[in-house]
């Protein structure tokens, strides 16, 4: 990462009937965007590749006392845009 650029991951995830899943961000004016549905996405950490930090962002965002454990297909990773 370079001091004008900020490296991030997103994913767009359908369901087999051919849905969107989008999170609903925290209603916290200490974010942006607070309230609105969003696509799952973050900052990529260091040494991690870009499908390594959605793996993540998806299991941090969608795993809680709910929902338990997740499972999913395997990923495609479709590339980068600079």
């Amino acid at each position: 990462m370079n001091n004008n650029t900020i490296d991030a991951s997103t994913v767009i995830i359908t369901t087999l009937d051919g849905k969107y899943v989008l999170q609903q961000r925290d209603n916290s004016s200490a974010i942006e965007f607070p309230g609105f549905n969003a696509l799952i996405s973050g900052y990529i950490h260091e040494k991690e590749t870009p499908l390594e930090a959605i793996i993540r962002e998806i299991k941090e965002e969608l795993t809680n006392h709910k929902t338990g454990g997740l499972r999913f297909s395997a990923p495609t990773y479709l590339g980068s845009v600079k």
